[in-house]
């Protein structure tokens, strides 16, 4: 079988493995050869005029958001999850398509692998990072609050503190940039649930659910020591309880969790912690989350044998 035209893959060489037709035609490649290309399965066809040379730029993490942003121009940024995850922000879950927004007057027709928005983005809320136009981070947060549904939102505010991305205080800038926008009130809602010490997407959910229930936590990333002070380690969500001792919350993600240095060293951390101050371990994972009622269930029937009672001020 006939190898790739030469002028298709180099063009194609620099860029992640991705090509427009224009870019192909301009590298001396005819529209006949790169249609031929595809025909035989020497070219993958992404989008109308997109196209993918097997063998280069697969690793990319990114490739379809880049696929996507050749196919619909320079104009085009990435935005809500799909920035979100460009800026290394952790949250968003499920079908994955690429999430852009052109300017109003640019409209072009919805495909599949793509959510477009037509939105007027002012330049100083934009980037370019990796050769990807995004929306900045404030601006990827204030739109993921607001339009995400509510664990994602939640989720990607919470990574953002913890990654050092916002603070606290800059939190409330994000309240300004979703003014006279759709959903305002509802990202507002989202921006008073963000906490700091939520180290992955499982923990934020397994808090708000906890909330929702009546049991807010009073502190994240519990500090747990030993009778002589030494640190053996922390505790995901802590309850602090009348006794002076602590219940604890941890949230098992199946992927590290699942690994048998892991469960070996769960089970090391979780003896050591019930050594100490630590009066009870309550352990949830994904699936639990799924289910509105189980988390504040377990914890009210754990909670209520101790005189806990929830703090004015919770973490």
């Amino acid at each position: 079988m006939r190898r790739i035209t030469p002028a298709l893959r180099d063009a194609a060489a620099n860029q992640h493995g991705l090509v427009s037709m224009e870019q192909a035609i301009a590298a001396g490649a005819g529209r006949d050869a790169v249609r031929d290309d595809v025909l035989r399965g020497r070219a993958l066809r992404l989008h109308r005029g997109v196209y993918s040379v097997p063998g280069l730029g697969e690793s990319d993490p990114f490739r379809l958001d880049r696929a996507a942003q050749l196919h619909l121009g320079p104009s085009a940024c990435l935005v809500l999850a799909s920035a979100a995850r460009l800026h290394g922000i952790q949250g968003p879950v499920g079908a994955q398509v690429s999430q852009l927004a052109v300017p109003p007057g640019l409209e072009k027709r919805q495909r599949a692998g793509i959510e477009l928005h037509f939105w007027k983005l002012p330049e100083d809320q934009c980037v370019v990072i990796d050769g990807l136009r995004a929306t900045n981070v404030k601006r990827t947060l204030a739109d993921c609050a607001r339009l995400l549904p509510r664990m994602q939102g939640v989720s990607c505010l919470d990574s953002a503190l913890e990654l050092g991305l916002i603070t606290k205080e800059t939190v409330l800038e994000l309240r300004e940039l979703m003014i006279r926008k759709r959903h305002c009130a509802t990202g507002r809602r989202r921006l008073s649930e963000a906490r700091e010490g939520a180290q992955s997407p499982l923990e934020t959910r397994v808090r708000l659910r906890a909330m929702d229930g009546g049991f807010p936590p009073d502190t994240l990333q519990v500090a747990i020591r030993d009778a002589s002070g030494q640190l053996l380690g922390y505790g995901d969500i802590g309850y602090e309880l009348p006794s002076g001792q602590w219940l604890i919350v941890e949230a098992d993600g199946v992927r590290y969790h699942d690994q048998p240095e892991a469960l070996l060293y769960d089970r090391r951390r979780q003896n050591a912690f019930l050594s100490s101050t630590v009066s009870a371990l309550l352990r949830f994972t994904w699936e639990d989350t799924q289910h509105a009622g189980y988390i504040p269930s377990v914890l009210g029937t754990a909670l209520a044998k101790t005189g806990w009672r929830p703090n004015r001020r919770p973490a």
